[in-house]
Order: structure tokens, then C-alpha cells, then sequence
């Protein structure tokens, strides 16, 4: 990942902290967890503020590594849902 891509994500967080309300050092914060507040959190439009600032491929291939750990914070909802999204929207 880019460094632009790195700012533009963290902007997110930036403007919406209570995503991530738990810490206040945004700038250390890397792509999966902002992904993760991203989707689990976040309004659609968040969501596609994720795409613009990575890329649809970029975010597929995020979401589908925060899927596939043995550990996922991801609500049972949200991975459906974009699971069906991603394999409908091929990157």
C-alpha cells in the first residue's frame, strides 16, 4: 500500500474518529484496522471513501484477509453482506 492511499485511509478515520474510539493515535494505525472499523462501523458512504482511497481490487483483497483469519472481528452481517458484494463486483 501506498503512502497516499496510508493518509487517505487514516483521513477517514480522522474525520469519523468514533470508528476507532478506542485510540487516539490514528497515524499508527494500519489498513486492516481501519478496514475492519471501516466495515463493521461505517456508513455505506464510508465504505465507498474506502474504495476511492485504495481501490475496489485493494479493498476486496482487504476484506477477504480480514475474513479468512481464524480470529475475525468481523460481525457475522458484514462479512456476509460483503462477501456477496465482492464476489458480485470482481475487482
Amino acid at each position: 500500500m501506498t503512502q497516499d492511499q496510508m493518509s487517505r485511509l487514516r483521513a477517514i478515520i480522522k474525520r469519523k474518529p468514533t470508528l476507532l474510539w478506542y485510540t487516539k493515535a490514528h497515524d499508527a494505525l494500519d489498513e486492516e484496522a481501519i478496514a475492519e472499523a471501516v466495515y463493521n462501523f461505517g456508513s455505506w458512504d464510508d465504505v465507498a471513501e474506502l474504495h476511492n482511497a485504495i481501490g475496489l481490487s485493494a479493498a476486496s483483497t482487504l476484506f477477504r484477509q480480514l475474513a479468512q483469519r481464524t480470529r475475525s472481528n468481523l460481525r457475522p452481517g458484514v462479512r456476509n453482506y460483503f462477501s456477496l458484494y465482492y464476489d458480485r463486483h470482481p475487482s
